[in-house]
């Protein structure tokens, strides 16, 4: 009876390794197909956002109004207060921005028509790409006012600037560069996660045999 059950045993041994073995290439399988349905809106991705960063400000020309300002195209810069958040401590943290509505980058670099007021030179961008930036920088000064002085324009920071609902902090530099990092990067988040998930299922598969 012994010698039966043990040739039952091994008569179904090579049936479980061959069932163990087409489960394997099922999964082999499986992965395959995950990783084309998920490459295939990778490549779109991909595809997507190279178009919409190269004909985004970042690859737009760049204008120079460091020297002369008040050109046409240097006056679409419009400095911009957002918010102010008043601290533990006393002291103010504003929240600047821009409104760039050029054909082009434009770039002013620290001086007299890029300046903080009081003060020269806090953190403010110099670079400016076209577009809009709600919180381009941030600015924390203890006075009643701060103000950032752009190409003759100014955006002060006072008592009646509206309150933030939080401590602000610098954001993106447009609404270009934040679309396009967002699509370059999700492709790479998608890739990132299916490899994970590959790897724990390779690591799974001996436990499970």
């Amino acid at each position: 009876m012994g010698n039966r059950s043990q040739d039952h045993n091994q008569e179904a041994s090579p049936i479980g390794d061959e069932l163990h073995d087409q489960a394997r290439v099922r999964g082999r399988r499986g992965r395959r197909v995950g990783a084309a349905v998920l490459l295939v809106p990778a490549f779109l991705g991909w595809t997507i956002a190279i178009s919409v960063v190269f004909a985004s400000p970042a690859f737009a020309a760049t204008v120079d109004c460091s020297t002369t300002y008040t050109s046409a195209e240097c006056q679409q810069v419009t400095p911009t207060v957002q918010c102010v958040w008043t601290n533990a401590d006393g002291s103010h943290t504003a929240a600047f921005g821009y409104v760039n509505n050029a054909a082009d980058d434009i770039l002013v670099n620290v001086g007299a028509g890029n300046r903080m007021d009081p003060g020269t030179n806090l953190g403010q961008p110099t670079f400016l790409p076209r577009g809009t930036s709600v919180t381009a920088f941030t600015v924390t000064y203890t006075g009643t006012q701060e103000a950032w002085v752009l190409v003759g324009k100014r955006a002060t920071s006072n008592a009646s600037t509206p309150a933030c609902p939080s401590p602000p902090v610098p954001g993106f530099g447009g609404t270009a560069v934040f679309f396009g990092t967002l699509l370059l990067g999700l492709p790479m988040l998608l890739f990132v996660g299916h490899a994970r998930r590959s790897r724990r299922g390779r690591r799974r598969a001996p436990a499970a045999a």
